[in-house]
């Protein structure tokens, strides 16, 4: 809808500039705090120094749980666009079930390899 009330230039225009405005600013300040703190923990550990424990611990728990509640749905969407395919329109729930759970599974190994692998390093 924004696209077509605004044209293509706009949105083109969009791409360009939010990477700028947004993630530059983000890039620069994670670098410097990631200096400043020279741990593990993160933004858990900028918190912490910033507001104290208590809120530390509230802001971690709300970004794992947004976290959480995010991830779980990419794989319904992912199956959702794969069934407007005519080829894949008649699955059953039970083979789009167990798509959804073997592909959270997966990722979630490759996740947890992920953090193996990246904390020997």
């Amino acid at each position: 809808v924004a696209v077509k009330a605004g044209g293509p230039f706009l949105a083109l225009l969009g791409f360009l500039v939010m990477p700028l405005v947004w993630s530059v600013p983000e890039a620069a300040m994670t670098a410097e705090l990631s200096i400043a703190y020279p741990e593990a923990a993160g933004f858990a550990a900028w918190t912490n120094a910033a507001y104290g424990p208590f809120l530390s611990f509230q802001c971690s728990m709300m970004s794992y749980f947004s976290g959480v509640l995010d991830n779980a749905v990419y794989p319904v969407l992912l199956i959702q666009y794969m069934t407007q395919n005519d080829a894949l329109r008649d699955i059953s729930d039970e083979v789009r079930w167990f798509s959804i759970l073997g592909f959270t599974v997966i990722m979630t190994y490759s996740t947890w390899r992920g953090l193996d692998v990246n904390g020997m390093t």
